[in-house]
């Protein structure tokens, strides 16, 4: 964890290779050999006070960076979709206070950040003031741009792809996001953020897993995200965690960062996940709420008032976790063949780890369905062999509204229970759906197939 002392490494170590490159650091140079984090202070510092309109704090930033970048969704948002009283209050309140805190970034931070890199496991934990400076600095663009090979396989998390020109629900996201740097400047949390890397390399043979299901408990209208401090939430995620929050991604992942901003520190500090590997954000704090999904999400005013819950460590009781699941975009039936069902119940295993002793039930759905073209039923008896295979207490599977397929899923579940099916059972029966289903491709879905199986 960070303390609250004066940097004794005032270039952050710009030229190691596995900590984040600082806005500020010493050793961020312009061309003349002048210091251009100086310059960029000095900029921020004419964000300070109120300003007058939106296109002026644009210049400023753009005042700073290698090359113009485009507003037409920011410019949008405060000239067109704000009222004359919205408008003033974030011009004059907002923005200002965002400078101010993106300035206190050389107090507030003071060691360089490293990176949790591939197939390693570690863990970096933050104040949430800590975080809400970052934010701050991300966005107003501060960041230096990505030096590759040191940014290889990771995010960049400065908000400049979130300020062009596309979908509504990019001004919405912003809404968002303005909303969380009014809070936290107003009132600002103080508890603290964990991000962890899991990286599993033992092998486990599911096959041979004589260990009995979890409990399965299918949610119509629950959302994942509703469950709050209760469960253990899993983020559909991208093998870059976060996605496209920063741009005009607008689904499962993208929401959850966008009504809960302090989970894109993980895009500063985590690289590209490997098939092995999950990540997990404990902490991090709700600030909206929303409707719709995708080209129709809406911000919504969060009304709750209810104190949130901290563990021992003042971390607020929630924790996300990102687990990629593989796309079968140009061909469903490959999700059917070993390797990949394997590959997704070890995600999905590594996911629902034990790195903590509270054993919290799972909160899922769909993951990896949609636009990867995922089979539902598929996937959620892999989800299930992996909390039990972890020995989950229980796993609470969100089926967004689908009333059939929740019977469906409350179905095979109870004949599974009924017959006393093991994980090792169950994963071997999965295994064998492909040959049925490649020799005839009309007959029975899975959850078919695994019933007559078992008579």
């Amino acid at each position: 964890m960070f303390l609250f002392v004066r940097c004794e490494d005032d270039s952050y170590g710009w030229e190691t290779k596995h900590v984040v490159r600082m806005p500020f650091s010493t050793s961020r140079l312009k061309s003349d050999g002048s210091s251009e984090a100086e310059f960029v202070k000095c900029c921020l510092m004419k964000l300070t006070v109120p300003q007058k309109s939106i296109e002026l704090v644009t210049t400023v930033i753009d005042s700073y960076q290698d090359e113009r970048y485009q507003y037409d969704s920011l410019h949008t948002l405060f000239n067109k979709k704000m009222s004359p009283e919205q408008r003033a209050y974030n011009l004059e309140i907002v923005i200002p206070n965002i400078a101010k805190l993106a300035l206190r970034l050389s107090d507030l931070i003071t060691k360089p950040i490293p990176r949790l890199r591939s197939s390693v496991s570690g863990s970096v934990t933050f104040s949430q003031e800590q975080v809400a400076c970052l934010m701050a600095n991300a966005f107003l663009c501060t960041f230096p741009p990505p030096s590759f090979p040191l940014y290889r396989g990771r995010a960049y998390m400065n908000f400049s792809l979130m300020f062009k020109k596309g979908k509504p629900c990019k001004m919405e996201k912003l809404k968002c996001f303005l909303h969380y740097f009014d809070s936290v400047t107003k009132n600002m949390p103080n508890g603290l953020i964990s991000v962890r890397r899991n990286c599993k390399r033992e092998f486990v043979d599911f096959s041979t897993l004589d260990i009995p299901l979890c409990d399965l408990h299918v949610e119509t209208d629950v959302k994942i995200e509703d469950t709050d401090d209760k469960m253990l939430e899993i983020d559909f995620a991208n093998k870059n965690i976060g996605g496209g929050v920063l741009n005009s991604g607008c689904v499962q992942e993208e929401i959850r960062f966008t009504t809960s901003p302090e989970l894109i520190i993980s895009m500063l500090v985590c690289e590209r996940m490997n098939d092995n590997e999950a990540i997990s954000i404990v902490g991090a704090q709700r600030f909206c709420d929303y409707k719709g999904y995708g080209d129709s999400f809406q911000y919504v005013e969060r009304k709750n008032s209810t104190p949130v819950k901290r563990d021992r460590f003042n971390r607020i009781l929630s924790e996300v976790v990102g687990m990629d699941a593989t796309r079968f975009t140009n061909d469903v039936t490959k999700q059917l063949e070993e390797e990949s069902i394997r590959r997704e119940i070890t995600k999905a295993y590594v996911g629902f780890d034990h790195l903590d002793s509270l054993n919290r039930p799972i909160a899922t759905g769909n993951w990896g369905c949609g636009i990867f073209k995922g089979d539902r039923q598929l996937k959620s008896l892999i989800q299930l062999i992996a909390a039990s295979a972890q020995k989950r207490r229980a796993l609470y599977y969100c089926t967004f509204g689908d009333e059939e397929f929740t019977r469906n899923l409350k179905g095979i579940y109870e004949i599974l229970s009924t017959k006393n099916v093991s994980v090792g059972t169950l994963y071997n029966l999965i295994i064998g759906y492909k040959t049925h289903h490649l020799s005839d491709k009309s007959g029975p879905k899975i959850f078919d197939y695994v019933e007559s199986s078992l008579r």
